[in-house]
């Protein structure tokens, strides 16, 4: 190995102006009997930049994929309520016309009662629904399993399961002689 020559060249092509002045215009270096030219700065950088955009891209594309079936859920959950308050309205036009009078629920149609609530309500639900509601808690599972959440720091975390009034009860000392006080107040009571 150590009678073969050097593998790498670096070749500098310049432009003399004078003895001790000159520019340099580009740079070419032969690896194992090839010669390539060396990328200027810009060259290298910007394809770093696509190569990382790209990246980014297709991280989207595929987070995109994952969560599809989640808004295709959605939409149709939205489009089956828009069915429904149609329906509700036509029968409530209908009763009307008929001289039934308006029900007591009429007064209260969904678009103009309260806003609707996120939480499914009390009823016992359909196969349909509860095989959907499977559906979307696999995909969530699913994308949380791949994407999972960060850990939040453990003051955070004890804040958040502490009771509301512990909290306003027992301040925490701002200093160490106000817990050393704290402390023999504690120990005297």
């Amino acid at each position: 190995e150590l009678d073969q020559g050097p593998n790498l060249f670096v070749i500098r092509k310049q432009l003399r102006r004078d003895a001790t002045n000159s520019t340099t215009l580009a740079l070419y270096y032969v690896l194992d009997r090839m010669v390539y030219q060396a990328p200027t700065l810009y060259a290298a950088l910007s394809s770093r930049v696509r190569r990382c955009l790209w990246n980014l891209q297709e991280g989207f594309a595929r987070l995109k994929k994952d969560l599809d079936p989640l808004l295709k859920l959605a939409k149709a959950d939205e489009k089956r309520r828009q069915q429904q308050q149609q329906a509700a309205a036509i029968k409530t036009e209908e009763d009307q016309t008929a001289g039934a009078g308006p029900p007591a629920a009429a007064a209260a149609t969904p678009s103009t009662s309260a806003p609707q609530q996120l939480l499914p309500s009390r009823r016992k639900l359909t196969n349909d629904e509860v095989t959907r509601w499977r559906k979307s808690d696999n995909i969530v599972m699913h994308v949380l399993s791949k994407y999972p959440l960060p850990q939040l720091p453990p003051e955070y975390t004890a804040a958040l399961l502490a009771p509301a009034g512990a909290q306003a009860a027992a301040p925490a000392p701002a200093s160490a002689a106000g817990r050393a006080t704290e402390q023999q107040a504690v120990e005297a009571g």
